[in-house]
C-alpha cells in the first residue's frame, strides 16, 4: 500500500509562525497588553485567528480594535512582510523535490491565505490546489482531525499510511486523532509540548527529519 506525507504549512513549509508571532506581539503591545513572544508562542501556535481572538478576549476581558479581523491591520502587516522576506524553511524544497509519494498540505489558515503563501514562495509547484486543505474552510479546524482525514481520503490513502509533519501541539493532536504517524518539527527544539500532544518523533531540522522519513516510506 502506498503512503502519503501531509505537511502543515506555517512553521513547516514557511517560517510564517515566527512572522505571525512578531505581529501579534506588536499589535497587543500597541493596544496596551504587555505580552511576551514566548507567551504568544505558547497560546497562539497553530491556532486559527478566531481561536486567538477568543483567547485574548477571555484572558484580558476585551479584544483590541487592531486585532479585529475587520480592521485588516494584521493581514496588512503580514502580507507586507511576506513580500519582503525569504520565509521558506531550510531544506524543505529539497525534501519536497525528492519525495516519490503523494503529498498534500493541511492548514488552519483559510484556503485563500494558504494559496497566497504558496504562490508567494513558489511552493505551489509542489502543492496544486487539489492538494491543499484548510481546516477553517472545512469548518473543522485543528485540533479536529477532519482536515487531515479529508486529505487522506482525497489521496485515497488510509490514515494509518499517512505521515503528518507538524510544528504545533494543536496540529499534532489533529494528526494523532486522525490515526496517523506524526513527526513533530521545531527548529527551536521545543519538543516537550509536541511529544505531550502525541508526536511519535521530533526533529529540529529538515535534513534529519528527511532521513527518518525515508525509512517510513
Amino acid at each position: 500500500m502506498s503512503k502519503a506525507v501531509l505537511f502543515d504549512c506555517d512553521g513547516v513549509l514557511v517560517d510564517t509562525e515566527r512572522l505571525a508571532n512578531d505581529i501579534n506581539v506588536d499589535l497587543l503591545r500597541e493596544a496596551g497588553i504587555n505580552i511576551t513572544h514566548q507567551e504568544c508562542r505558547t497560546h497562539f501556535l497553530g491556532k486559527t485567528g478566531d481561536q486567538i481572538r477568543e483567547w485574548v478576549a477571555n484572558t484580558y476581558g476585551y479584544l483590541p480594535d487592531n486585532l479585529l479581523e475587520s480592521s485588516g491591520e494584521w493581514r496588512k502587516r503580514f502580507y507586507q512582510k511576506l513580500h519582503e522576506e525569504d520565509l521558506i524553511i531550510a531544506g524543505i524544497e529539497e525534501l519536497l523535490g525528492s519525495l516519490k509519494v503523494d503529498i498534500a498540505v493541511v492548514t488552519n489558515s483559510s484556503m485563500q491565505e494558504l494559496i497566497y503563501k504558496l504562490e508567494q514562495t513558489g511552493l505551489n509547484r509542489y502543492f496544486p490546489t487539489h492538494r491543499c486543505f484548510s481546516g477553517v474552510d472545512l469548518n473543522m479546524p485543528k485540533p479536529h482531525p477532519g482536515a487531515y482525514l479529508a486529505a487522506a481520503n482525497a489521496l485515497e490513502t488510509p490514515p494509518e499510511h499517512c505521515i503528518v509533519i507538524e510544528d504545533s501541539p494543536t496540529g499534532v493532536t489533529a494528526g494523532v486523532s486522525a490515526g496517523m504517524t506524526v513527526f513533530g518539527f521545531s527548529y527551536e527544539q521545543e519538543f516537550e509540548p509536541l511529544l505531550n500532544a502525541g508526536a511519535h518523533h521530533c526533529f529540529s531540522d529538515i535534513p534529519t527529519l528527511s532521513a527518518q522519513l525515508y525509512q517510513y516510506l
